[in-house]
């Protein structure tokens, strides 16, 4: 079982120190949300954090000092678990004042209180503190599982499939076992590959596309190595439609109806209204007959 204590306590500078130590870090996920909760309400009454950590050589230490205050047995404040507070007036920090409120702001944010220990909150249950101590039992907020061992590359059990949706080819990354961390895409031309990236291709960005077939090849990973699905089905690249007309626009940018009708029609207007855009040739005007001045709104009403 991998734990806070195990990775990060047991890792600190400060796991042997005698010394009292106040750092949040050494506090497990819950348990620092929590306490510093119940700091920020307990500031307003004079009460600061004064430990989170404590060391198996500071609680010996302890004990030696004040047996009858501090026993030889390690608590939840040794294990992440845990904090104690006390009272700060003019810079002093002291535990000579009344803990009492200290009860009410740890039970509001589900903080356990002990009297006989007044100064002190922890997020362990009494009858779990032997599991503690033991190694047996720690909170769920600060067990972490093990990162994931793979002992081969993935294996796909659905091939990628292409569709073509307007200008883009879109291509699925298929099913895999083996719990795969990362996927690549090689978009393939008559059998040839053609420089991509993702999964999905824009049909307008590659010249002479139109009227070939494409394929795509799915590479898996994951901590063991990478596997190839077998390539894709096969998808014959259409001239993508040109909204609103009914046409299609070509690769090399000129439009060819898709609807004959829609599109006579449509070309028609477009000539009528633009023809120097595709291309129609104008008459030219009889001297003298170029556009007339707009007539203004008093000359009309005369």
């Amino acid at each position: 079982m991998s734990t806070f204590y195990n990775d990060v306590i047991q890792q600190s500078e400060y796991f042997t120190v005698s010394s009292r130590v106040e750092s949040l870090d050494l506090l497990e996920p819950d348990t620092r949300t929590k306490v510093e909760m119940m700091a920020a309400a307990a500031s307003v009454q004079g009460f600061v954090i004064y430990e989170t950590y404590r060391s198996s050589q500071r609680q010996a230490l302890l004990h030696e000092g004040e047996p009858d205050k501090y026993p030889t047995e390690l608590s939840a404040l040794s294990f992440g678990c845990g904090a104690v507070f006390a009272t700060q007036a003019y810079g002093q920090v002291s535990q000579d004042g009344d803990p009492a409120p200290l009860q009410a702001l740890a039970e509001a944010q589900g903080l356990i209180y002990d009297a006989a220990n007044p100064w002190y909150v922890t997020t362990v249950a009494t009858e779990n503190v032997a599991g503690l101590v033991d190694g047996s039992w720690y909170p769920e907020s600060g067990v972490t599982e093990p990162p994931a061992t793979f002992t081969q590359p993935p294996v796909n059990v659905d091939v990628p499939y292409v569709e073509q949706v307007d200008n883009m080819l879109n291509c699925t990354m298929g099913n895999w076992n083996g719990e795969p961390t990362s996927y690549s895409y090689q978009w393939v031309q008559d059998g040839s590959g053609i420089p991509s990236i993702g999964p999905s291709l824009d049909v307008l960005s590659v010249p002479d596309i139109v009227g070939h077939s494409m394929t795509c090849i799915v590479t898996a990973t994951n901590g063991a190595g990478s596997t190839a699905a077998p390539p894709s089905n096969a998808v014959v690249v259409e001239a993508p439609a040109a909204r609103g007309l009914g046409d299609a626009i070509v690769a090399s940018g000129t439009i060819a109806p898709r609807d004959p009708t829609l599109g006579e029609v449509a070309l028609a207007a477009a000539a009528e209204s633009s023809p120097e855009v595709l291309g129609v040739a104008q008459p030219e005007s009889p001297p003298g007959d170029g556009p007339q001045p707009e007539v203004g709104t008093a000359d009309r009403r005369r």
